[in-house]
């Protein structure tokens, strides 16, 4: 056992740390960073940390009211019987994360406490860039021309039929835009194939956009859009993002 400052965390399969102030609103933050904590630290809350043992930092230890550390090797059972245990003794009000690689753990907690947060059925749009596709283009929103492949013909098929002559091949999932290869001939479709396809399963490929890559950075409060940042997006290099708003 360790101390840290108010609190102790217990090393171990699972441990906590704990300081509690009554009549907060009880949060659990699955992963992340810092950063989440800085700006959470600004209202009042019970913030209990669902987090990684290798992820966990001296900063998150001292601002968090409970930590349940976990290890890449638990079954989603063995967590979810330490999230519901501390739900039995403080009953969370709301279950969020900053982390993209945790949204799944995060909505699947969500929906076994029945509490506010993201739902696995939003999750499933947003870890799955094909379900989103779809999506966007039943609710009539513009995106670009797409299809799910299985094989280099396929591709080769929609290349012949692509008024861009550039197009993305792109894994369903994943994040941070890993896995994606540009196509900007036929000559270039079974070297993508190689590097990317052979043996994964299902993939995307889409139409290439070209010019410059803004995003709208916001959050989704009772019905209304709040937007935080307008950020550049650079594909290369060391500065991935720069706010311009």
């Amino acid at each position: 056992m360790k101390n840290w400052g108010n609190g102790q965390l217990l090393i171990g399969k699972i441990g906590f740390c704990e300081r509690s102030e009554s009549n907060m609103k009880e949060v659990i933050v699955v992963g992340g960073t810092d950063t989440i904590f800085e700006y959470l630290g600004t209202i009042k809350l019970n913030i209990t940390l669902v987090q990684y043992k290798e992820k966990i930092t001296g900063y998150q230890i001292s601002r968090a009211t409970k930590i349940i550390l976990i290890d890449e090797e638990m079954s989603y059972g063995e967590i979810l019987e330490q999230v519901e245990l501390e739900h039995s003794r403080r009953e969370f009000d709301v279950i969020l994360t900053m982390t993209e690689n945790c949204i799944d753990l995060c909505s699947k907690l969500k929906d076994d406490l029945k509490i506010e947060g993201i739902s696995k059925i939003s999750t499933g749009y947003v870890r799955n860039k094909y379900k989103m596709r779809l999506k966007f283009k039943e609710l009539g929103i513009p995106t670009m021309n797409f299809l799910k492949v299985r094989n280099k013909s396929e591709i080769k098929m929609f290349y012949d039929d692509c008024e861009v002559g550039e197009t993305i091949l792109k894994p369903l999932s994943g994040t941070g835009s890993e896995g994606i290869v540009k196509i900007s001939g036929k000559e270039d479709i079974d070297s993508a194939w190689s590097w990317i396809g052979d043996g994964t399963g299902d993939l995307l490929v889409e139409e290439f956009v070209g010019g410059s890559e803004y995003s709208a950075e916001g959050v989704f409060v009772n019905g209304k859009h709040k937007l935080l940042a307008i950020t550049k997006k650079y594909t290369t290099g060391d500065d991935k993002v720069h706010i311009i708003v």
